[in-house]
């Protein structure tokens, strides 16, 4: 599995190949550092600075697009690679 920030793939620990829940950034699933270096930094900011509904309805419309868009892109590279 590939990380949805970085795109490096997500290392096995501990049994565990997942990786982690990178909302609020986008959608997907992430490294751990990309998890340590931006998603949690995102989720603090967010906490801080107290985002209303509405902005965080916008963050999340957003961040939908952006994982759409970043499927897309895989299911295209593994069509043009002929892996599914």
């Amino acid at each position: 599995m590939l990380c949805s920030i970085c795109f490096n793939e997500i290392p096995k620990i501990n049994g565990w190949d997942f990786g982690n829940n990178a909302f609020p950034v986008n959608h997907g699933r992430c490294c751990n550092d990309c998890d340590n270096n931006v998603v949690i930094p995102a989720r603090l900011t967010m906490m801080v600075r107290k985002v209303s509904n509405e902005t965080l309805q916008a963050m999340q419309r957003e961040q939908f697009e952006s994982m759409q868009r970043l499927e897309s892109m895989q299911s295209q590279l593994a069509a043009d690679s002929g892996v599914e």
